[in-house]
């Protein structure tokens, strides 16, 4: 992101603009909110992420990335003909989930939108490291699947996630030097046993969110997960230097290969849980598995 002086791309005014270098425009702070609106509904039409009168189940977790996500499809709700629902699942990790909790209780309230909390530890188990599968993992198992049990079970047809272009572009190189030569979709279509699943900030870089939130002064928290790894970002000064020395380089990488890569399968739920009913990739559902685990019965 760039602050410089010059004339807005939009409304021509004169003064300090906000340029992020992905867009290829300056923009003055009162036209950058808008500007990102237009962008998400753009790629909301476009990749038919939603049909008219759907209610959305909004994923917030407390962090920036999210509150800019429930701001923006509210913003643009009335237009899209969509309701939203806020869905926080509170992973019973101590003071953090405290604090994101507050959050987004208090963003809500300024949104003026209906919210959903889901605990962890309502299913008798707490987020801990499983055999070979650090506790940073189970986290992320657990919390996709009760974001999809809960947004089946309050009858909601799709289910918004605040992944960003930097998560995406971290995910297709990863992919890429591990073999795979696969991608999340911006779109996930529905299936018998969960909704349709969309990333609205699929071609948003985080720079722009950053700016969002404090433009609009959105409730969020910066606390950083004491589950964090930071391995899982490693990659973030490769596509820092390629926007420096090819500025729209980044997001025209994730466009070319999300044309090249095919779609990622693994979250197509084929088989049944049998302890609890729901659906699962595997023998037992991530929150089974972990509960069996917690009780000694592996």
């Amino acid at each position: 992101m760039l602050l410089h002086s010059g004339s807005c791309a939009v409304c021509k005014t004169e003064g300090e603009l906000i340029e992020i270098s992905q867009f290829g425009k300056a923009l003055c702070p009162s036209c950058f909110p808008a500007f990102i609106q237009r962008h998400v509904r753009s790629l909301m039409r476009r990749r038919q992420m939603h049909r008219k009168g759907d209610t959305v189940a909004v994923a917030l977790s407390g962090g920036k990335d999210s509150a800019v996500l429930a701001h923006v499809l509210k913003e643009i709700s009335w237009n899209m003909r969509i309701e939203l629902v806020g869905l926080h699942i509170d992973m019973g990790l101590g003071a953090y989930s405290e604090l994101s909790e507050r959050v987004v209780r208090e963003l809500c309230e300024k949104l003026r939108i209906k919210l959903e909390i889901t605990r962890v530890s309502d299913f008798g188990v707490s987020i801990q490291p499983v055999g070979q599968f650090r506790q940073c993992n189970v986290c992320g198992a657990v919390r996709r699947a009760l974001m999809n049990r809960t947004t089946r079970n309050l009858g909601l047809q799709v289910l918004a996630t605040g992944h960003t272009l930097d998560d995406i572009l971290q995910f297709m190189l990863k992919a890429v030097l591990s073999g795979h030569l696969d991608a999340p979709r911006p779109v996930l279509p529905p299936s018998e046993h969960r909704p349709r699943k969309i990333k609205p900030l699929y071609f948003t870089p985080e720079a722009a969110t950053s700016v969002y939130a404090d433009l609009l002064e959105l409730p969020y928290t910066e606390e950083q997960c004491p589950l964090f790894d930071p391995a899982g970002r490693r990659f973030n000064e490769i596509f820092d230097l390629l926007e420096q020395k090819a500025p729209m380089g980044t997001i025209q990488y994730a466009h070319t290969m999300l044309r090249a890569m095919k779609r990622v399968g693994k979250d197509e739920l084929k088989r049944i849980c049998p302890m609890c009913g729901e659906p699962t990739n595997t023998e037992l559902c991530p929150i089974c598995r972990l509960r069996r685990q917690q009780l000694g019965e592996d």
